[in-house]
């Protein structure tokens, strides 16, 4: 499987999980909440490892990308240590993330360059 279909992949089940997280909320269920950031910090604590594993013969910048990759999943698993939803929850958005912007996996998705 080539590296990119993979991340598109994940950012898609990232997705998934972010829109059941937000609809727990907004129906009052922690528990279904706390359950779903958990499942999308899982996803993205092994993305490095799993990554590893992905075509990247195309790839010019895998470096650059890895470097991310690497950052995403260990941002990830701190989260999953403390077990603090609230960290889960805000895994792979920067602090000026505006309603309708790219996560940070949708922006280093587009960032590929490829040969």
């Amino acid at each position: 499987m080539l590296l990119t279909d993979y991340l598109l992949y994940v950012s898609c089940e990232v997705t998934k999980y972010e829109i059941a997280a937000a609809n727990a909320l907004k129906n009052g269920n922690k528990d279904d909440y706390k359950k779903n950031v958990k499942e999308k910090a899982l996803i993205l604590a092994s993305l490095y490892d799993e990554a590893k594993t992905k075509d990247t013969d195309t790839i010019r910048n895998k470096e650059k990308i890895f470097q991310e990759l690497y950052d995403f999943s260990s941002n990830a698993q701190t989260a999953l240590s403390v077990n603090s939803p609230w960290y889960m929850s805000e895994l792979l958005y920067p602090e000026d993330y505006m309603e309708g912007d790219l996560n940070n996996l949708q922006k280093l998705i587009e960032r590929i360059e490829y040969k």
